[in-house]
């Protein structure tokens, strides 16, 4: 079962967020806005409680049934990321307006 957990948390945070990171990367092209928003991600992340570490704000508190809601959790997690990449690839594809004959 701990192995299941691993893969569920590399998919859902791993992967879905490089899936986010790469679309912001296509769309813009741009290197330190992909790696200034992972950067961003880190920091809310921490300052939140969500990853507790020395730079956290706060640490949350959880009760035990968190814990099995651990699949939801990460389910939720993935589905958002994935949301957010396609919106990321999808902002601004719209075709570009015809110009008017003058």
């Amino acid at each position: 079962m701990g192995n299941l957990w691993k893969r569920l948390a590399l998919f859902a945070g791993v992967f879905t967020s490089g899936l986010v990171f790469g679309a912001i990367f296509a769309r813009w092209r741009s290197l330190p806005l992909a790696l200034g928003f992972h950067a961003a991600t880190n920091i809310a992340q921490d300052a939140s409680g969500l990853r507790a570490s020395a730079a956290s704000l706060w640490v949350p508190d959880y009760p035990a049934a968190s814990v099995s809601a651990g699949p939801t959790i990460l389910a939720t997690i993935a589905v958002i990321n994935l949301v957010l990449a396609i919106g990321v690839l999808l902002l601004g594809r719209r075709s570009k307006p015809v110009p008017l004959p003058q």
